[in-house]
């Protein structure tokens, strides 16, 4: 049994060792509030943020401490103290006395893709997602949709009343389940349209819902439409609070109203709001309200709105589009619409702003820096700012990307062709002149000169003189190329969303999951400093290629999401990676996976004692006890995973000192093939347990 526990461990090669990951997104964007007793529960696009009464930031949570994703979309406190997080990429998670559990569509959960969650009186818990309700009572799963009650498969919010009932609202109609009926209604019983988002309840037990801007109260059997608001009639509702003494709140796209007695007030930027558009409203004990926007979170006192400080390592709200890293170790970020960030390994620095569209940064030798935009090339840096486009001779203004060759010139990737700039006059070429395609989507300069280009309809290399095209009658994996890169050796590697293929100048090899890949559909490709090739895909995360290893990096190691449209490598050797939004996936930010450090597998060795025990032992002797220098004992957290990261079991033990052992009690290990993960203050290990 040892020999075949250690053959399992050094065979797979797609778990990390030792990795630190450190994301770095925006938490302004605040999707929902909760408050419990004295502390405030925020739901960010970047974790959750808890808060005192005063507006003290407690603590921060992310995929790094129990969260499967960091963009949260909503937070439900159960009856009985258990915290439940739904967000829109991978499930719900549960905090509860015991740790961390995270419940997917592997479980029974309908959809990853997560807008409400409430839970009764009982512990059962009723989640709604994009495909439909599931409900789960701890034990088994229930799933509702359009064929068994539901009048709607998107589930915008859901609500337990007073008497029990579950009410749910979908995008055709808001529904109401005694446990065993179904009823709908719908713009035939009162509506004003069928899209309904927000439910909730004053202390009368009367319902309050909106539908797609409109305002409804039911009372009784009768739906009671709110039609005073003025111009607030055309705003998004996206929450509703009403308070002890029956005052109406709604968080809207357009500000926040409130009513007393039927007449309503307005709040917007001009009162001290931090942005026009409110998400979540809640009311603490003190009487304050909490009110989350797009632009972070802030407190009314019903007098004076004070913002509250969002945590550090916040850039802003945009989306991340690339990086660069300079000579002096700082690492530079362009984003969607609010500017250029450096950061210099503890700050943030904004540079210029966002009045253009920055897509890929690049720096040269001389500390210049170079942006592609949607206004032309931009660069700056101690002469000044500079713009080139079309009136330079560029083919075109708006460009995708860009690199640089030995003789400083710059080519450029549009998509009216590639443009050639030598800093003061620009050369331009298109189909007419050989270019496989007009839309060019990445550009890499190899040792000899050569360019190289990825076009939506193939591989495109120009010597200086002529243009040679490659597609997929030549070997490559797909005619649209989103990324080339050609590596140290000389390579080109193309990323497509059919895999990603190296060409050696004569003989072309694709690689997709069948060798390795964790997904066909590659954004970008990079070369690291020690020649290990790195691979983003479009939402299965990212991957690292030495040659003959392959290694998967995912949210569930701390990434910011699936999603990876670009890497670099800074001077220090950590790894970036920008995590761009997309139609499935709304998260956007910034991850770095810092240098390697820890135990590396191959220094320990793990020997099943009995079917119950499992003992790790320290070869060298000193990981666990800090050298055999202390005296004192080292805490060290054990989780217990599975194989798709999902948390079985945490539990925290002791490594009492001069012991260069630690046993494990494996009671669920010989069920499945798990993941055990031990950490601590000076020891990280990660192994792969085969039943």
């Amino acid at each position: 049994m040892f020999s075949r526990l250690l053959l399992s461990l050094f065979a797979l090669n797609s778990i990390c060792f030792g990795i630190e990951i450190i994301s770095y997104t925006s938490k302004k964007k605040i999707q929902d509030i909760v408050v419990s007793n004295d502390t405030v529960w925020v739901a960010s696009t970047g974790g959750v943020i808890k808060y005192d009464l005063d507006g003290n930031i407690l603590e921060v949570l992310t995929n790094k401490d129990g969260l499967t994703s960091c963009y949260i979309s909503d937070i439900f406190i159960a009856p009985n103290g258990d915290k439940w997080f739904g967000n829109y990429e991978e499930g719900i998670n549960k905090l509860d006395d015991t740790g961390w559990t995270a419940y997917d569509t592997s479980d029974g959960l309908v959809s990853d893709l997560v807008n409400s969650i409430a839970v009764d009186s009982s512990g059962t818990a009723w989640i709604g997602t994009w495909k439909g309700l599931s409900k789960f009572d701890g034990q088994s799963w229930t799933t509702y949709d359009s064929s068994n009650g539901l009048a709607g498969n998107m589930v915008n919010d859901v609500f337990v009343d007073f008497s029990g009932n579950v009410w749910v609202a979908t995008n055709n109609g808001l529904n109401k389940f005694d446990r065993q009926n179904w009823t709908t209604y719908t713009t035939e019983d009162g509506l004003a349209r069928n899209f309904v988002e927000v439910i909730t309840a004053d202390k009368a037990g009367n319902l309050w819902v909106s539908a797609s801007r409109g305002l409804h109260r039911l009372v009784g059997d009768n739906w009671v439409r709110i039609t005073n608001l003025g111009v607030f009639v055309e705003m998004e509702i996206k929450d509703i609070v009403i308070d002890d003494a029956g005052t109406c709140w709604l968080a809207t796209s357009g500000g926040v109203y409130k009513s007393t007695d039927g007449d309503w007030v307005s709040y917007n930027v001009d009162d001290g709001l931090p942005s026009k558009r409110g998400y979540a409203i809640a009311i603490a004990p003190n009487g304050e309200k909490w009110v989350g926007t797009s632009e972070g979170a802030c407190i009314f006192d019903d007098k004076n709105w004070s913002v509250v400080d969002p945590p550090a390592n916040v850039f802003n709200n945009s989306l991340v589009s690339s990086l660069a890293s300079d000579q002096y170790g700082h690492t530079w970020f362009t984003t969607s619409d609010s500017g250029i960030y450096e950061f210099d390994g503890n700050n943030w620095h904004q540079h210029l702003d966002g009045s253009v569209n920055f897509e890929m940064i690049t720096v040269d030798k001389n500390d210049n820096k170079w942006v592609s935009t949607d206004k032309g090339l931009l660069t700056f840096g101690a002469a000044g700012l500079f713009i080139y486009g079309v009136s330079n001779g560029l083919p075109a203004n708006y460009s995708n990307a860009h690199a640089m060759d030995a003789d400083g010139n710059v080519w450029v990737a549009t998509g009216a062709g590639v443009g050639k700039f030598d800093g003061e006059n620009g050369v331009s070429y298109d189909t007419s002149d050989g270019l496989p395609h007009q839309w060019v989507y990445a550009i890499d300069v190899d040792a000899d000169g050569n360019v190289w280009v990825g076009t939506e309809g193939g591989l495109g290399k120009f010597d200086g003189k002529n243009w040679t095209s490659y597609s997929t009658d030549d070997g490559l994996a797909a005619n649209r190329i989103k990324d080339v890169v050609v590596d140290a050796e000389g390579n080109v590697w193309a990323a497509t969303y059919s895999g990603v293929s190296k060409f050696d100048g004569e003989i072309w090899k694709t690689f997709t999951i069948s060798n390795g890949l964790v997904s066909n559909r590659v954004n970008t490709v990079f070369q690291a400093s020690d020649g290990a090739m790195w691979f983003g895909t479009n939402g299965e995360g990212a991957n690292k290629f030495d040659g003959k290893n392959w290694t998967t990096y995912s949210i569930h190691n701390g990434l910011v999401s699936n999603v990876v449209s670009s890497i670099v490598e800074d001077h220090e050797g950590n790894i970036w990676f920008v995590s761009a939004a997309a139609w499935f996936v709304s998260t956007s930010g910034l991850s770095c996976l810092k240098a390697e450090t820890g135990t590396n597998i191959q220094q320990s060795e793990v020997n099943r004692k009995s079917r119950n025990t499992f003992v790790l032992v320290s070869r060298t002797g000193n990981e666990f006890n800090l050298f055999n220098t202390e005296s004192r004992s080292i805490p060290l957290h054990v989780g217990i995973y599975t194989c798709s990261g999902k948390l079985l079991q945490s539990i925290n033990i002791t490594a009492v000192p001069g012991n260069n052992s630690i046993t494990i009690g494996a009671a669920l290990f010989h069920q499945k093939a798990t993941i055990l993960r031990v950490s601590g203050s000076v020891f990280n290990a990660q192994l792969f347990i085969m039943p």
